[in-house]
């Protein structure tokens, strides 16, 4: 509750014109303005430690999920075609799952499918990953398990 009240605050002394709030909240919606004010707070806090890695990747994340000791992100490709600018945001270039291991940041596995996720359709339980795609498939990958 501080918080919020604090993060509101904070975002409205940036939004000194009432008419700039007006319209980005007439845009965004309250909802999605709440969200952005926390953010907004958050991320101006200073840094205590740096992370423990930093890695770019060129996917444009709509689903992450941790599980045990690797790091799953899922998304379109980020790259921007020539012919079709859009054509990787609204799906038609399918889209990547990556495996990252979450002790140095590098790259484990790659996967390419059909269909982006779901905005954060990926969970994890089991030893199993779970991912909605928008076509509506819904995958479930497994670690192979040499006996």
């Amino acid at each position: 509750r501080h918080e919020m009240v604090s993060s509101r605050l904070g975002v409205n002394a940036c939004l000194e014109d009432n008419m700039a709030k007006r319209r980005l909240e007439k845009t965004m919606g309250t909802k999605a303005f709440s969200c952005l004010k926390i953010y907004l707070h958050t991320t101006d806090a200073p840094r205590k430690k740096p992370p423990a890695w930093f890695e770019w990747v060129p996917v444009r994340i709509r689903g992450m999920v941790l599980a045990a000791k690797h790091l799953f992100v899922a998304g379109p490709p980020d790259i921007v075609d020539g012919d079709d600018a859009m054509a990787a945001i609204e799906g038609r270039k399918g889209a990547r799952l990556w495996a990252i291991s979450t002790a140095d940041g590098k790259k484990l596995a790659e996967y390419h499918l059909d269909s982006p996720p779901v905005f954060d359709g990926m969970a994890a339980a089991n030893g199993k990953l779970l991912m909605v795609l928008e076509s509506g498939k819904v995958l479930c990958f497994s670690a192979i398990q040499n006996n």
